[in-house]
């Protein structure tokens, strides 16, 4: 009983370290608006302030440089994503080697699961968008704010 509770936790702890890596792996639009905003601070505070063409290069470099650390970041995403796929790929195919008699029923149980989060993704975003309509017809804030708070976490 405490082996499996363990087992549980240290794969939800895995779960979420690799859910926060690939999270912080293609995330850059922050460093990016983080840049205009600095402008635009100055340009609020300082009437008088015009943006200058080193400026305009400075942050025009700096994008370039986020940008170039994004792609490599994304190459290394893709990268490390098709080697999970490959070893779920090798693991699916021993145990079906393995199993053979149960191929038939591993193969309906993956559709099955499939069909299933298909129509439960699709009702989540009928529901979401039907509540977004109403609330933006009927100016209903609240409403509003619970769909986009909803929307976040799905």
């Amino acid at each position: 009983m405490i082996n499996n509770i363990s087992i549980s936790v240290a794969s939800i702890v895995v779960s979420f370290l690799l859910l926060y890596f690939f999270k912080t792996l293609t995330q850059s639009s922050n460093e990016i608006s983080k840049l205009f905003h600095e402008q635009d601070n100055l340009l609020k505070s300082d009437k008088n302030y015009k943006v200058k063409q080193d400026t305009i290069l400075i942050i025009k470099n700096k994008i370039e440089k986020i940008m170039k650390c994004l792609k490599i970041k994304i190459n290394f995403f893709f990268i490390f994503e098709l080697l999970i796929i490959l070893f779920f790929f090798y693991y699916v195919v021993a145990f079906c080697h393995v199993y053979k008699s149960t191929q038939i029923s591993w193969l309906l149980d993956i559709i099955s699961s499939y069909a299933i989060s298909l129509i439960i993704s699709f009702a989540i975003s009928l529901i979401g968008s039907i509540l977004y309509k109403i609330s933006i017809k009927y100016k209903k804030k609240i409403l509003y704010k619970i769909v986009i708070f909803v929307y976040a976490f799905c």
